[in-house]
């Protein structure tokens, strides 16, 4: 149990409102931040709880970390869902490494700029989608050299076919876009062996 004092609302509780949600995913409100009441009592925390919209949230305590002191309580609750969506992404399933070449669609959401930061610390090759002008070129302000659309997946294939130049592929590609041709354009740059990790919510393929 934990004494809420923010709460970080991400795509999956867009999706669960408005009766999107594919299967049933419960209350929204899974990333929070506030103050433990049973272990570690009084506490700050930040982590997952079960319908945290609420003063008060049941949680288990493994799923609770404490929070670092420089953050604010909305700053913390912001942070569960996409760095452990990152970690399992890039850490546990694929493992990218030095000179790995990552495609990050929709880099500018939450995930995609942590999917960005942890892809760099690892110095690989990162590539990036965004959509407007100005996403793009934040997204080029973190460091990202190859940058394409979201908006046109013809444009997409082109630019990025161009970005990897003669027989390069990407060694993994990190998706959220379900629209247009996104999904088998991009599988096609993948190398042999590459992973095409799948974190959207709707029309995913099997």
């Amino acid at each position: 149990m934990l004494q809420v004092k923010a709460v970080g609302l991400n795509f999956r509780d867009v999706l669960n409102v408005l009766g999107m949600y594919p299967g049933d995913p419960g209350p929204p409100g899974g990333d929070c931040a506030g103050i433990a009441c049973h272990e570690h009592v009084g506490t700050d925390v930040l982590g997952l709880g079960f319908g945290s919209l609420r003063s008060y949230a049941a949680t288990d305590p493994r799923l609770l970390a404490v929070m670092p002191g420089q953050w604010s309580y909305e700053e913390s609750s912001a942070m569960p869902t996409v760095w452990v969506t990152v970690w399992m992404c890039l850490e546990e399933l694929t493992g990218i490494h030095q000179g790995s070449i990552v495609l990050v669609q929709a880099a500018t959401g939450g995930v995609g700029l942590v999917a960005v930061q942890c892809a760099h610390q690892t110095q690989a090759r990162v590539c990036a989608t965004a959509g407007r002008a100005e996403k793009q070129a934040f997204v080029r302000g973190r460091g990202v050299c190859m940058v394409s659309t979201t908006r046109d997946s013809t444009v997409f294939a082109a630019e990025t076919d161009t970005m990897l130049g003669g027989d390069s592929k990407f060694r993994v590609l990190l998706n959220s876009l379900s629209h247009d041709e996104y999904i088998p354009r991009a599988a096609w740059l993948l190398g042999e062996g590459g992973q095409f990790v799948e974190i959207g919510k709707r029309g995913i393929w099997n």
